[in-house]
């Protein structure tokens, strides 16, 4: 066969694992082969496909980076960087749904004794962390009465506060039970139409 520049050559589009490829080794300066696994040996390991879909993958030099839709394990503390949240669906511990659309609702009162608020709602649930000196995280939907707590740990409710909800209606009704006035602040996730 006559001898070929590269530019010469038949183009290919992919390559096999023994596949050789010419490089030119600056430190002799002479022309060498060297197959595509040992080329990419280092480099990328398992086999598997990197495909950036157009954007920049990043990964410091004593990294991991984290997989989409895969468990992943981090070691040290992580920052989350707060967006505006659109709509979202998210299945509740007895099968219903939370639909939330928009940003969460906040909102700081003070309540004499036995005076209280409602927070009316729209959709299939709610999802509310109340907090007067103790906090509570608490989950209530539109079927039932039952205010679902989902995290406690000081008595929150119904030492001082007590949250109910009837079953035809989306209102939940926070009440003060200390015999004291409190200052409530309670954060609501879920479709807010209003806090009275």
């Amino acid at each position: 066969m006559a001898d070929k520049t590269i530019t010469q050559l038949t183009a290919t589009t992919s390559a096999a694992t023994a596949d050789e490829i010419p490089i030119w080794v600056a430190g002799s300066a002479v022309t060498r082969k060297i197959t595509k696994a040992n080329f990419l040996q280092g480099a990328f390991t398992g086999g598997g496909t990197l495909a950036t879909g157009g954007f920049t993958l990043t990964v410091p030099a004593t990294g991991t980076a984290a997989l989409l839709a895969t468990a992943n394990v981090f070691t040290a503390a992580q920052k989350a960087i707060g967006a505006a949240m659109g709509a979202q669906l998210a299945s509740s511990g007895d099968g219903q749904s939370i639909r939330h659309v928009g940003a969460i609702r906040a909102a700081t009162m003070a309540l004499t004794t036995g005076s209280f608020r409602t927070i009316t709602f729209d959709g299939d649930g709610v999802l509310l962390v109340v907090e007067a000196g103790y906090a509570a995280l608490l989950f209530a939907t539109y079927i039932a009465t039952t205010i679902t707590e989902l995290a406690d740990p000081d008595g929150l409710v119904p030492g001082i506060l007590t949250v109910t909800k009837s079953a035809t209606t989306r209102n939940v009704v926070i009440t003060n039970v200390s015999g004291t006035t409190r200052n409530v602040s309670v954060m609501a996730l879920g479709a807010i139409t209003a806090i009275a």
